[in-house]
């Protein structure tokens, strides 16, 4: 689905800041260059907020869990411009939809774990979606099981992370990928999500971006802070959003970097973290510095000399 006016298309490819990579052409171009590369590390306390056990997977390990993962959308009746909303914390699970989405041309709508039922069921409402993702459980909440009901209502699949044990050859995804590919072309321009926005209204607003977009806003963000090929970044924002997606996933697909996931924002565990695996990059919500310089025994623990 291509909604940008093919003038701006023409004069931003012209330009030279838009182009005919996808999010997954960057990914597998990653993948074949640094495939033993660390390419996202899970909160290390996931285990309290959520089913799963932390994981840190490689470039390599990451592509066959996307292709697992778009094998099992496609099973599901899922095609080109088909809507897949999910609702996970920061779990390295996310990376894997959004990058499956991106290879099989299908939108990603991902949606703050804070939503409850009245925002899902608006957003099902305008969107349609043919899946719905989730976890179990996060924290005390049982997510899948309340939206088992909603999903009914609006025959939408639900997948549940870590349920879904119908997993191929890696061949035999592969053959099943390709035969797909036979069919359908993934185009830069084409909407890559649909992400959500209150701004100065109660209800989510739903914004479209294409993979060319976005990747736009990761160069702005790899220039603006410097960043270096194989760069580990911090992610402390919901990966639902501008913020997010914009400034740590794409800078993470620009760089072939680390992208080390945190969730919810804790300040101990986030000084930890930045020791610990030696980050590199972070973009902090000011509050949090501000508290840092505040904090005299917090500062003390501190060890930032790998930040620049």
């Amino acid at each position: 689905m291509n909604v940008t006016d093919i003038s701006l298309i023409e004069e931003y490819t012209a330009k030279g800041w838009w182009g005919q990579q996808t999010t997954d052409d960057l990914f597998r171009t990653n993948v074949a260059a640094n495939p033993e590369r660390i390419a996202v590390i899970d909160p290390p306390d996931r285990e309290s907020f959520v089913d799963g056990i932390v994981e840190r997977l490689n470039y390599l390990e990451l592509d066959k869990r996307v292709t697992q993962m778009s094998v099992a959308l496609l099973k599901l009746g899922v095609k080109k411009d088909d809507i897949v909303v999910f609702q996970l914390p920061n779990i390295h699970e996310i990376t894997v939809i959004l990058l499956a989405c991106g290879r099989i041309g299908a939108i990603a709508s991902p949606v703050l774990v804070q939503f409850d039922l009245n925002e899902i069921e608006q957003i099902f409402g305008q969107l349609q979606p043919k899946v719905f993702i989730t976890v179990s459980r996060f924290k005390k909440r049982h997510l899948a099981s309340a939206a088992k009901p909603l999903c009914d209502q609006f025959d939408c699949e639900l997948m549940v992370c870590g349920q879904h044990t119908s997993e191929l050859s890696d061949d035999t995804a592969k053959a099943f990928l390709n035969e797909y590919f036979e069919h359908t072309t993934v185009d830069a321009n084409d909407v890559f999500t649909i992400c959500w926005t209150s701004g100065t209204e109660g209800l989510p607003k739903g914004v479209m971006r294409s993979h060319n977009q976005w990747l736009a806003v990761g160069r702005m963000m790899r220039d603006g802070s410097g960043l270096q090929q194989g760069d580990v970044l911090l992610n402390t924002r919901p990966l639902v959003n501008m913020a997010a997606i914009g400034g740590s996933f794409c800078s993470w697909l620009l760089s072939a970097g680390t992208m080390v996931l945190h969730h919810p924002l804790n300040m101990e565990l986030v000084v930890k973290q930045i020791k610990d695996e030696k980050v590199n990059i972070t973009f902090m919500p000011p509050a949090f510095i501000i508290a840092l310089l505040k904090d005299k025994a917090l500062r003390k623990q501190a060890d930032l000399s790998s930040l620049r």
